[in-house]
């Protein structure tokens, strides 16, 4: 079996951790029903900025 690991550089355009703080406030949290998440919210926000 193979596994990889993804290393990344944080790109120009990523949240700052205060920026982050500031945000995480006003983002739902992981319910126990469902299915969890496979991508951080910090991870998906980056992405989308």
């Amino acid at each position: 079996m193979v596994s990889y690991a993804i290393f990344y550089e944080k790109a120009v355009s990523d949240l700052f951790d205060t920026e982050w703080i500031c945000l995480r406030s006003y983002l739902s949290t992981p319910k126990a029903q469902g299915r969890p998440h496979t991508h951080s919210l910090r991870d998906v926000l980056d992405a989308i900025v």
